[in-house]
C-alpha cells in the first residue's frame, strides 16, 4: 500500500507542510507594508500627500540676531476631489500661485519628535502676514518652511499642516490634519 503524500510511516508531519507553511507566510509578510515612520499615533485624515525635497536638512549658519535658520522645502498636493482651505499664503501671492508658506501664524507647522510625543517649533515671522488660500483638487503646490531658533536642533522632524473642508471654517473650526514624511538635521 502506498503512504500519504503528507505523512511519513510513523504518522509526523512530513517536510512539504512546512515548506508549504513557510511559503504562506512568506507571501503574507511580502504584502504587509514597512513604515519607517516613528511609531507614535497619527490623527491624520491622508487627504494631503506632504513630502519634503530632502530627508537631511543642514543648518545654514547663524544670521545678524545670532539665530540659525533653514529653508525646508517641500511638495503638497490635495488628493481629494474637493476643494480645501488652509491659511498657507502671503498677502503677495495671488491664489493662482502655488507657493505656500510655514510661519508664525498660518496653518503649517514643524515638529520635532521629543520622547514619543511631536512638540511644535517656532515659526518664523512674515512682515507681509499669512492668509487663506483653496488648496485645488490634484493641483501641486511647493510648501516652503522658515526655520529661524536660538540654537541648531538636531532630531527627527516633520510638517504638520491643517486644512478645512469650508472656506469660512478656517482657523474657526476643528481642522482636518496631515503630515509631511519625516527628516533630520545635522549641523
Amino acid at each position: 500500500m502506498r503512504e500519504h503524500y503528507f505523512h511519513s510511516p510513523r504518522g509526523s508531519t512530513s517536510p512539504c507542510i512546512f515548506l508549504m507553511l513557510f511559503w504562506i507566510t512568506l507571501g503574507i509578510l511580502s504584502c504587509t507594508e514597512i513604515s519607517t515612520e516613528p511609531a507614535v499615533k497619527s490623527d491624520a485624515t491622508k487627504i494631503l500627500i506632504i513630502r519634503t525635497d530632502s530627508t537631511l536638512f543642514t543648518w545654514t549658519g547663524s544670521d545678524i540676531n545670532d539665530r540659525y535658520f533653514t529653508l525646508i522645502f517641500a511638495t503638497l498636493i490635495n488628493t481629494s476631489t474637493d476643494t480645501l482651505y488652509t491659511r498657507l499664503s502671503d498677502m503677495y501671492q495671488p491664489p493662482e500661485r502655488n507657493e505656500l508658506f510655514i510661519v508664525e501664524h498660518s496653518d503649517g507647522f514643524i515638529e520635532k519628535l521629543v520622547g514619543d510625543h511631536w512638540v511644535e517649533k517656532e515659526r518664523a515671522v512674515a512682515s507681509e502676514g499669512v492668509y487663506d488660500i483653496e488648496l485645488a483638487p490634484s493641483k501641486i503646490y511647493t510648501l516652503t518652511a522658515f526655520t529661524s531658533w536660538p540654537d541648531p536642533e538636531l532630531g527627527t522632524f516633520r510638517i504638520k499642516v491643517f486644512y478645512y473642508r469650508q472656506k469660512d471654517s478656517v482657523q474657526t473650526a476643528n481642522p482636518l490634519i496631515d503630515y509631511s514624511n519625516t527628516f533630520t538635521f545635522r549641523q
